[in-house]
């Protein structure tokens, strides 16, 4: 439990009651806030389709946290899964815009996994973490990673692993969460379809992967 600014946060492991208000929750902070789906134009609609595929899959699997306020709603969530795991059901029917984010992370995903040994129950991966923008200055963004730290462990998986692809993240993940540097994509280089798609992200320079050895 977590008191602050007279009101209680709960930490909890997500679960089915949670899904709803998770999903409206990752979809407001992404679509406003995230520097890929900003560029390309990703409304809170298809973001919120495409987060509760995989909320609803992680639901299932007791992998992701949240931070609940006493209403009941999720107000930040840390959405994780195995690194290995197959995508959700459904992934093909989600808006196109996102093909060019499935491409920069996939690409970052091959070059970790040809250098790095990887397998089912070994890597954590911390894929999306939201928090409702009242709650910002809150650290609850680092609460909810180490919780989800904390739930890793249990689980006995190695190292956790994350793509940070804006400014705020990544200063958190390095700089506060202990994690290590590992490859980027620097934003203006990268193309899709032959077009610098990411050419006008100015407020951050790559996506950048960090692991961490537990």
């Amino acid at each position: 439990m977590i008191s602050t600014a007279n009101q209680k946060i709960t930490l909890d492991v997500l679960g089915p009651e949670h899904i709803d208000s998770a999903t409206r929750c990752i979809a407001a902070t992404f679509s406003k806030g995230e520097p890929m789906s900003e560029t390309l134009g990703i409304t809170p609609t298809e973001f919120e389709y495409f987060a509760r595929l995989f909320i609803e899959k992680t639901a299932t699997e007791q992998m992701s946290v949240v931070a609940v306020n006493e209403e009941g709603d999720v107000i930040g969530a840390t959405i994780s899964e195995d690194y290995t795991t197959d995508p959700p059901a459904g992934l093909e029917n989600i808006s196109e815009k996102f093909n060019p984010i499935f491409q920069l992370l996939g690409s970052l995903g091959e070059r970790y996994a040809n250098t790095h040994e990887v397998a089912p129950g070994s890597h954590y991966h911390i894929f999306m973490c939201g928090v409702y923008h009242q709650y910002a200055h809150r650290k609850l963004a680092q609460k909810l990673n180490r919780f989800a730290e904390d739930l890793a462990r249990e689980k006995q998986y190695r190292a956790l692993i994350c793509e940070a692809t804006g400014r705020v993240s990544q200063f958190v993940v390095a700089s506060q969460l202990g994690f290590d540097y590992v490859d980027e994509i620097v934003y203006h280089d990268f193309l899709y379809e032959e077009q610098p798609v990411f050419a006008d992200i100015d407020s951050v320079k790559s996506c950048i992967v960090y692991h961490k050895i537990l």
